[in-house]
């Protein structure tokens, strides 16, 4: 199992530990805070967003082995976040942007030659998962008419990862995030709090 470890200093490791007992086994040790860790399934990689140079948050590749060599794969200035492996192994998806706008990008794995896909022009696009197809994606984000982004305004959206065509899932008053596709593409899942964000209930 691969988890976020965070500790009270709000600084994190993702930790590689054994599905029964938990107990670490290897950690980044990045000394920063670590986030959005996803692993490709058919390789010994991990992939991550950690603080790194030139500055703020970047995308990181660990090779799981014993030696546990790590390489920062991104130097932009668009911080990236979300990332995930695309089903095949040879794309990554992620969310990048700034306060007010963040669009979803598609690049190689090594970071490099990004598309943008989505044009979420003074909105938010996050939490971006692939569907098992590797042909579209799912994501949160605000509806375009809406002059504001607010937390209660977040929905599930389909985006074509070709067309750039979005399809709105969800239409409802709370805050909806981490939508992922159930294997076989019938069945959506993710997280909405039903109680004042960010403390929840969740369901």
């Amino acid at each position: 199992v691969i988890y976020q470890d965070v500790d009270q200093a709000a600084t994190g490791d993702v930790i590689v530990g054994v599905v029964v007992s938990v107990d670490p086994l290897l950690g980044t040790g990045a000394g920063g805070r670590d986030s959005g860790v996803h692993r490709l399934a058919s390789t010994q990689r991990i992939v991550y967003v950690a603080d790194g140079e030139p500055g703020g948050s970047q995308l990181f590749v660990r090779w799981m082995d014993a030696e546990g060599a790590t390489s920062q794969i991104t130097r932009v200035v668009e911080s990236p976040s979300g990332v995930e492996w695309s089903p095949d192994g040879s794309r990554l998806l992620m969310a990048a942007g700034g306060q007010s706008t963040t669009d979803l990008y598609v690049t190689d794995t090594e970071g490099m030659n990004p598309r943008k896909v989505t044009d979420r022009s003074y909105h938010m696009a996050i939490d971006p998962s692939w569907t098992p197809d590797g042909r579209g994606a799912l994501f949160i984000g605000c509806p375009k008419e809406s002059f504001t982004c607010w937390w209660w305004e977040y929905e599930v959206y389909r985006i074509d990862i070709s067309t750039g065509a979005e399809q709105r899932l969800t239409n409802d008053s709370y805050a909806d995030f981490d939508p992922y596709v159930s294997p076989d593409g019938s069945q959506i899942v993710w997280l909405r709090c039903v109680g004042t964000f960010p403390f929840g209930p969740w369901s």
